[in-house]
């Protein structure tokens, strides 16, 4: 019997019950070495959930700006559809923390059903 070969499992891109990756999982959370492990060895940056969610929203949503420009610049689809409520307001989350990410001020986002709220760090939106 030889060596063992290594297998890409990422290729396989194994979904937990609501339809979240790895990628998903490692995105929400803010790892960005895992979210790098992954993309690098062909994980999916636009793969949706069952509820349409990519790893790009899902990292924009808890302000994780260094997941965010890492899928965007690996190509993240920011204009994939999702939830409509959601579909509406993704767009507006992605840009604002991109623009965050651009300045000086910092940016908290507030998600809260079919209600956002943007914050700076000074306390103006």
């Amino acid at each position: 019997m030889g060596p063992l070969q290594p297998i890409n499992i990422i290729k396989y891109t194994p979904m937990e019950r609501k339809g979240n990756t790895a990628l998903h999982i490692a995105s929400l959370a803010g790892q960005s070495l895992i979210v790098t492990i992954l993309v690098e060895n062909g994980a999916n940056v636009n793969v949706q959930s069952l509820n349409g969610f990519t790893p790009l929203y899902m990292a924009a949503q808890e302000n994780h700006e260094d997941v965010v420009r890492f899928l965007l610049s690996h190509g993240a689809n920011q204009a994939l559809s999702t939830e409509f409520f959601f579909h509406l307001q993704r767009p507006l989350v992605v840009s604002r923390l991109i623009h965050a990410i651009h300045t000086d001020g910092g940016l908290q986002l507030n998600m809260h059903k079919n209600q956002m709220g943007a914050h700076s760090a000074t306390g103006n939106t």
